[in-house]
């Protein structure tokens, strides 16, 4: 295969990811929350990079995890909801702030007044997950115990429930390297409502796949551009 049709083919092969992933900017190795706000009636999630400062849009960032960043799946049934057998591979997001390469990542709902939800409470779920894998949410105690809180494996957990006012971090793991789409819903009822509100947003998490910056993306299409010129005028 000559260079021309290398640079075609890869540029092609980019052509079939969704082009909003190319609009997304990745997210700093540091402390970021899935943040949840309440501003004028309207629940809203975000990401919320917690030491700098720095909100995004779900659309508008997304989520490194390192293949280097892994642990082996225990035995035992209390793991079965990671949809990894005992032995295999997790890639995992971990929920201990354990090394400066690694994104350090929970769910905050800090943004919003204690007593502006019934009972001070929200209910987080996962709607849906597109990927290579399996996608699951533990924390673990002392013991190593996994307490399962989401998981896309069949039958598996998919809400819990969390307290306005902070956060909490889990450990995110996937089965599989590649881009994973996750959506998800957070809802509760205002003091003095009866129905509750909700909002719903998807997450791009790339494991171990790092995704072109725009400007990349848009050198790449112009490759391709040029390459797909070429050809036409070599069949001319």
């Amino acid at each position: 295969m000559n260079k021309l049709h290398r640079i075609l083919g890869g540029a092609t092969a980019l052509a079939f990811i969704p082009a909003l992933t190319y609009a997304q900017v990745q997210l700093p190795a540091d402390h970021v929350d899935l943040g949840i706000g309440y501003d004028a009636g309207a629940l809203e999630l975000h990401w919320h990079v917690e030491d700098l400062g720095l909100e995004y849009a779900p659309d508008e960032a997304y989520a490194f995890v390192p293949l280097s960043s892994t642990i082996t799946r225990p035995g035992g049934v209390a793991w079965d909801f990671t949809g990894a057998l005992e032995g295999q591979t997790l890639f995992v997001a971990p929920g201990t702030d354990q090394t400066p390469t690694v994104l350090f990542l929970g769910v905050g709902s800090e943004e919003i007044t204690n007593g502006t939800f019934q009972s001070d409470s929200l209910v987080f779920s996962l709607g849906g997950v597109t990927g290579p894998g399996v996608f699951s949410l533990w924390q673990t105690d002392g013991f190593g115990t996994p307490t399962a809180a989401l998981s896309s494996v069949s039958g598996g957990p998919t809400s819990f429930s969390l307290t306005t006012g902070g956060h909490a971090h889990y450990d995110w793991g996937f089965t599989a390297p590649g881009v994973y789409e996750l959506t998800f819903s957070v809802s509760g009822t205002l003091v003095g409502e009866t129905l509750p509100i909700a909002d719903t947003a998807t997450y791009t998490f790339a494991v171990g796949t790092a995704i072109p910056e725009p400007s990349s993306f848009a050198a790449l299409a112009g490759l391709a551009t040029l390459a797909l010129a070429a050809t036409r005028r070599r069949r001319a």
